[in-house]
């Protein structure tokens, strides 16, 4: 049973991840946003999450590239708890790197 819905859970982040390489950044940006109203307080957004939903790209729009690892960010973040929290930290780390 656990083997199924890894799978399921495999091919679901396959299809997430390219979904969002087709997207522009502004795109991913507004999927982002999106996604944050549909979870309210239960996404955390990092320092740049409004700053960089506004159209900038990057971390915050600061011009300094965003080099995180994913899992030091899930980390900071406390996104390990649950699949929810993983795939929203995962989508701001993907829209901080652009």
């Amino acid at each position: 049973m656990a083997s199924s819905k890894s799978k399921d859970l495999a091919a679901l982040t396959v299809k997430v991840h390219a979904l969002l390489d087709e997207l522009t950044p502004e795109e991913r940006n507004k999927v982002v946003t999106a996604v944050m109203t549909l979870f309210g307080d239960s996404a955390h957004v990092g320092r740049g999450g409004a700053a960089a939903a506004s159209g900038s790209s990057g971390a915050g729009g600061s011009g300094v590239k965003f080099t995180k690892s994913l899992a030091t960010y899930l980390s900071e973040k406390q996104a390990n708890s649950n699949q929810t929290s993983r795939f929203l930290a995962t989508a701001d780390w993907l829209r901080l790197r652009g």
